[in-house]
């Protein structure tokens, strides 16, 4: 009897044990377009924060636009564009997200906004650029267990300072 015992107790701990994990996998893992729509956040924030490195993480080394820019040019204008921008607010609305396996889509509303600093030197007041709003596509791919940026579609390009322009000419 005391034998019995053990082994109900045993399996009763077991079975508990199982419950447990399967809620945690469930409602603690986050799914696949949590993942994905964390990569949307991650690229906004870091575009707020000036963190090139942080975005750079998010992008991949055959990132392309649909106009032609690789991740070397895109880089040169995201740093640019740090060094003229400053307080850079991005908002996302209207966001949209397809899963294929191993493939996302995001599409999403974009705008942004930033002060822009050149001319704070000219003595004058500080200039609020006020981006139009953009719809915006992100192509991403599951590489190594993560969600990376391989590709952007209607990307904004008026929001590119001259000066990086002159630098892709």
């Amino acid at each position: 009897m005391n034998q019995q015992y053990r082994w109900r107790r045993l399996a009763t701990v077991f079975v508990i044990l199982f419950m447990l994990l399967f809620m945690f996998v469930y409602w603690g893992w986050p799914s696949e377009e949590k993942r994905v729509r964390n990569v949307l956040s991650e690229a906004a924030e870091a575009v707020e924060d000036e963190d090139l490195l942080e975005l750079s993480n998010i992008f991949t080394d055959d990132f392309t636009d649909d106009s032609g820019i690789t991740r070397e040019d895109w880089e040169l204008i995201v740093r640019t564009g740090f060094k003229v921008y400053d307080d850079i607010e991005i908002r996302v609305s209207a966001v949209e997200i397809d899963i294929a396996e191993d493939q996302a889509t995001i599409t999403f509303n974009a705008s942004a906004q930033g002060t822009y600093v050149p001319s704070l030197f000219k003595g004058g007041m500080p200039q609020v650029d006020q981006g139009s709003a953009a719809n915006v596509a992100l192509l991403l791919e599951k590489r190594d267990g993560d969600w990376v940026v391989i590709k952007a579609e209607r990307l904004p390009l008026h929001f590119i300072p001259n000066e990086a322009m002159e630098l892709l000419r």
